[in-house]
């Protein structure tokens, strides 16, 4: 197996960010739900 070395680590590279950002988005979306839902139920 003879990768492109730093091509492939480029590439890993991005789809880590862009999982990592993805996840970072869904968590702060359902954590802002979360406050939100708290504070309604609590007014």
């Amino acid at each position: 197996m003879n990768w492109p070395v730093p091509a492939f680590r480029r590439f890993c590279h991005w789809v880590t960010r862009l999982v990592g950002w993805h996840h970072g988005v869904v968590e702060l979306g359902y954590g802002s739900a979360q406050a939100l839902n708290g504070s309604l139920a609590g007014v």
